[in-house]
């Protein structure tokens, strides 16, 4: 089968040699054994890569690899080439003549292409010398991970802060991190090639990875995407009802207090949550009904009367 090469290389038998190319060297990164030390079958991988793009990375090589398909190899991947001169008798048949490249066939009784040799070298003896086709991808640079803490707000309504970086022989260096719209408490943000450069010339950095912790607040609450707010009410605005405003993340919002309201008592206000790209949630505004710490002789007297509106304990449904 002529396509098992392009299969390794993850492209089809009509690819271009910038495609062929392209598909190579993201392949050989995925699966360059330097990358992949805890993978055993990573450095059959890359050299199964390596054999594949020694073919169809070379024009001619290719050409004859599509004609011949497995049989290429035997007839020495691209070892000699047939070509008509038009005279009697010869070797090729139909008056062809051979020709060989004679540096191409010890290339393949040395290993199949693995190795080059300059031109006028003997390819034995002390004075053979190998050459590597293509030197080995660099290895990318490791990991920075940092944690971070950000405002309640901040996390909701998004914003940015700043942070100090120590890369191996470099002096700190402030990065400023963007916090995204509704970040939740955990999160991580992976920042492309801020972390530490590569050990190899050439190689490219890591990333920079940061866990997001997000601060508590003394009002606020999150759920999921919902949010919740304990909203204190005075008795008067609880017994009678009343209009107030609360503060949410869409800015300061009128709510409206039904009258005989009880702490615990839920209002939902639609679309006032985390203000997504996607679409705003919703804020929960939780009563909390607020009694003065300081009551007269009157005031106690006239609590007692409230008492004796009760018609049943208030306790009364409360049961393990």
């Amino acid at each position: 089968m002529a396509d098992e090469y392009y299969k390794t290389l993850e492209v089809g038998k009509n690819a271009s040699a910038d495609e062929i190319k392209k598909s190579y060297r993201n392949l050989a990164r995925k699966y360059h054994p330097d990358l992949n030390q805890d993978d055993p079958k990573a450095k059959e991988k890359f050299q199964k890569l390596q054999e594949a793009y020694d073919v169809l990375g070379n024009p001619e090589k290719r050409k004859q690899y599509d004609q011949f398909g497995s049989a290429f190899e035997q007839m020495g991947a691209g070892g000699f080439q047939w070509s008509n001169m038009g005279g009697q008798g010869g070797y090729g048949g139909q008056g062809g003549r051979a020709e060989f490249d004679l540096n191409e066939i010890l290339r393949n009784m040395m290993g199949g292409g693995a190795a080059n040799f300059e031109a006028g070298e003997s390819p034995f003896g002390t004075g053979a010398r190998r050459r590597q086709r293509r030197p080995p991808v660099p290895s990318k640079g490791s990991d920075l991970e940092h944690e971070i803490t950000v405002p309640f707000s901040t996390a909701i309504l998004s914003g940015s802060c700043e942070i100090s970086v120590q890369r191996p022989g470099n002096s700190p260096e402030r990065v400023t991190i963007k916090i995204p719209v509704g970040i939740d408490d955990g999160k991580k943000i992976r920042l492309r090639e801020q972390g530490n450069p590569s050990p190899m010339p050439g190689g490219k950095p890591g990333d920079l990875i940061l866990t997001v912790k997000v601060a508590p607040h003394s009002h606020f609450r999150r759920q999921g995407d919902q949010l919740y707010v304990s909203v204190p009410v005075t008795l008067q605005e609880a017994v009678q009802g009343a209009k107030i405003e609360i503060p949410s993340p869409k800015g300061m919002v009128s709510v409206t207090v039904p009258p005989g309201s009880t702490s615990g008592t839920k209002l939902r206000l639609k679309g006032c949550g985390i203000q997504k790209p996607g679409g705003a949630t919703d804020l929960f505004a939780e009563l909390v009904v607020a009694l003065p710490k300081k009551w007269s002789e009157h005031d106690r007297k006239l609590i007692e009367q409230l008492d004796t509106q009760y018609n049943e304990p208030p306790r009364k449904q409360l049961t393990w």
